[in-house]
């Protein structure tokens, strides 16, 4: 699931990540995913506008910043074709430059090394082939938006493989515990449309799932557990897009026994720009709820994760 799941758990090693609201929870991680998402409910026809307060309550599952009030609603009948259309605008538009045009979204501000790098490249934020460096901005969400006390991570870097091999690699759950050890395992739990090369007239573009991710951190006896639509695509000028959004289940929560927290990719997003046969620029955003972190270390363990996932990816593409 990415760099959204990376970010809270390669820190752990030394110190865990912050809770949004929700405080830790045991659930039931049989098979009530599977009975959610095969419930049928209907869904109001969608609302044009862009904004979180114009949107309707299924609409909003599309949007970068989701409502206080309407983040419980999100459900797998949420994500139509058009909400996940949204879903995938609004995280490309995240990855931009200082400040992005996203209502309520995050102003940018880059790490005191970032800054320093940029100041001496002109301000320009893109990168070539054989860069090294890994550029590092945080920022938050309006007061109005779900998750806005905890920081969302922006980061970039070049990672040794191609786009298309980087984004199928991120949307296999077979092989997620290639560049994420502490994975206990994902499954796809329901999937809308396979094939990140896939059109149809009900999803459109791309390949759109529901997965369910466990996660065993070090240093606690606990389960992290991650229920999670993800969504990938190729763009016309051949980037990749992987964007994820954390899906409520609400039938079966905080029932069952075990050591089990349900831990949320608020958003996740990967953008994957071609640079040459074998290497790709990665832009990436984080925003993850975790209640095994304290708040005071959000933003450190955050930016850490983010940077080790990046460096775990290349690391996986020097062995190729």
């Amino acid at each position: 699931m990415t760099s959204f799941l990376y970010l809270t758990f390669l820190l752990m090693l030394t110190i865990t990540h912050a809770s949004y609201p929700p405080t830790p929870v045991t659930v039931d991680v049989s098979e009530y995913l599977r009975e959610c998402v095969d419930k049928g409910t209907s869904i109001k026809d969608l609302s044009k506008s862009p904004s979180s307060s114009g949107a309707s309550f299924s609409d909003r599952a599309g949007l970068a910043c989701v409502p206080k009030e309407a983040w419980g609603s999100i459900t797998p009948e949420s994500f139509t074709k058009e909400a996940i259309q949204r879903l995938a605008d609004s995280g490309l538009e995240l990855t931009k430059s200082y400040k992005s045009k996203v209502d309520n979204g995050p102003k940018w501000d880059a790490d005191k090394g970032t800054a320093s790098l940029l100041s001496s490249r002109g301000g320009s934020e893109s990168m070539d082939a054989d860069c090294a460096d890994i550029y590092v901005w945080s920022g938050s969400f309006s007061s109005a938006c779900t998750g806005s006390e905890l920081p969302a991570i922006r980061t970039r870097g070049v990672i040794p493989m191609s786009a298309k091999d980087v984004a199928e690699l991120l949307m296999d759950s077979k092989r997620v515990k290639v560049y994420n050890k502490m994975s206990q395992g994902r499954t796809d739990v329901k999937i809308f449309q396979a094939g990140i090369g896939t059109k149809s007239k009900q999803w459109g573009e791309g390949e759109t799932k529901i997965v369910k991710n466990r996660t065993k951190p070090p240093l606690t006896s606990k389960t992290m557990v991650f229920t999670t639509l993800m969504h990938a695509r190729k763009l016309p000028d051949s980037t990749y897009l992987v964007v994820s959004r954390a899906v409520n289940c609400p039938d079966g929560e905080g029932e069952g026994e075990g050591k089990v927290v349900k831990s949320e990719i608020m958003l996740g997003v990967n953008i994957l720009r071609p640079l040459a046969e074998s290497s790709c620029e990665l832009s990436s955003v984080t925003h993850v709820n975790s209640p095994l972190v304290p708040g005071m270390m959000a933003k450190t363990v955050g930016i850490k994760g983010a940077v080790n996932f990046i460096n775990d990816l290349r690391a996986l593409g020097s062995k190729k």
